[in-house]
């Protein structure tokens, strides 16, 4: 499974607690990579996310109704076992980016001493939540029922506290994630030049590389 590396977060030492969460400057950044790797992981990423969506999405059709009936009658104990089983790095609590933040009482420390960089990604994904009712139903079906590209802008956005990162296509390249045009790994998180966009591309679809390596590597781990 394709990786993307971060930056390394210096401690900002003159800026406190409030300046930092508000401008996200605690953050994992990710780093500068050519158009080659740029075009290499996003075919791996878009490869990895339609064959785990394909997967899901057939299970979704035959099994939901017997998986639903199933899933509400596990005690909390038997659900957290299955979660875990699925993902033994899960977090515990609502919002872990926030709980690492929240416990930082050193103001010259950096965010990452206290929270690891995967649960910026999705922190949604996190025990206290999806043991909840119907939370982990909806979320399966909601993902199973609809293709990647419509959850791209909200999976991005999702993926950090603070302002996050500058959004707009650089260097005359976007990454384009958009529902009439990505519809196989060939297409989704496709590298074009502005000149080639459609018209009717919003600006929430097109990525700079940064940007759009980013919600490649959140959708793929979901």
């Amino acid at each position: 499974m394709a990786s993307y590396e971060y930056e390394d977060i210096a401690p900002h030492v003159r800026a406190c607690k409030c300046c930092r969460l508000d401008k996200g400057l605690d953050l994992p950044v990710p780093k500068d990579v050519g158009l080659a790797q740029t075009r290499a992981l996003a075919k791996s990423f878009s490869h990895n996310i339609f064959s785990d969506w394909t997967q899901l999405s057939a299970i979704i059709k035959r099994f939901e109704p017997l998986i639903r009936k199933r899933w509400l009658k596990k005690s909390a104990k038997q659900r957290r076992e299955i979660l875990l089983t699925a993902r033994p790095s899960m977090p515990l609590v609502h919002r872990p980016d926030f709980e690492g933040w929240r416990k930082l009482g050193n103001r010259h420390l950096s965010r990452e001493i206290t929270c690891g960089g995967g649960v910026h990604l999705t922190p949604y994904i996190n025990l206290e939540d999806l043991l909840q009712g119907h939370n982990l139903l909806l979320f399966v079906h909601s993902r199973g029922r609809n293709k990647p590209v419509l959850f791209a802008s909200t999976d991005a956005e999702k993926a950090h506290l603070g302002r996050g990162w500058v959004t707009q296509p650089a260097d005359n390249l976007a990454m384009v994630l958009d529902a009439s045009i990505s519809k196989t790994p060939r297409t989704y998180g496709k590298v074009v030049r502005l000149s080639q966009l459609p018209r009717h591309i919003g600006s929430t679809h097109s990525f700079d590389f940064k940007y759009g390596l980013l919600t490649l590597e959140i959708q793929q781990s979901i």
